[in-house]
């Protein structure tokens, strides 16, 4: 059985894969992101770093793995494993999934996905729907100095306006009627 072990890196977060030995911090936002924590190997605290974006994936150890390495060579020094049973592990971890760190032609990372996927739902959504919700608290008797927890009550804005518009008509014409 062979495996294409650029896709397979492509499909596997190092962050994921390597934080799940030791906490990882997020330290950078450029390319990528950079994850630091301590060192799963030899112990030192911050020595450890995660590119997990940079060339499908890269880890070291400024302590005992200066040059360090993907998530192959994660696996095979974290568990002893030799190339060919590393590359089958994280060829189970990752069978269908998508790809986590891709770059366009221009090197650059793409829209995430979750934002792709909010643009796309906000695309097929009316013009009139809002994604924000404003919370009001409406006086049911309309009069805004009784502030009894029996008459108030918290309304979205649009149904506040809705319940208060009998009540706002008729001010209106009272209004006009005075002047």
């Amino acid at each position: 059985m062979s495996t294409d072990i650029a896709a397979l890196k492509q499909r596997i977060n190092l962050a994921d894969l390597i934080g799940r030995d030791t906490p990882l911090i997020r330290i950078a936002g450029t390319r990528g992101g950079e994850w630091a924590g301590p060192c799963p190997f030899c112990g030192g605290q911050d020595r450890l770093h995660v590119q997990p974006a940079y060339g499908g994936g890269r880890w070291f150890c400024r302590q005992c793995a200066p040059r360090g390495g993907d998530a192959i060579d994660y696996l095979c020094r974290r568990e002893r494993l030799t190339f060919h049973e590393a590359v089958s592990r994280l060829a189970v971890l990752a069978p269908t999934a998508q790809p986590a760190f891709q770059t366009n032609s221009r090197g650059r990372l793409p829209t995430p996905v979750w934002r792709k996927a909010r643009l796309a739902v906000e695309a097929d959504l009316p013009l009139f729907v809002s994604r924000f919700v404003v919370l009001t608290v409406a006086h049911l008797d309309h009069d805004q100095g009784n502030n009894a927890d029996d008459i108030l009550t918290c309304m979205c804005q649009r149904c506040h306006f809705n319940y208060d518009r009998p009540f706002n008509v008729a001010r209106e014409r009272v209004t006009k009627r005075r002047k």
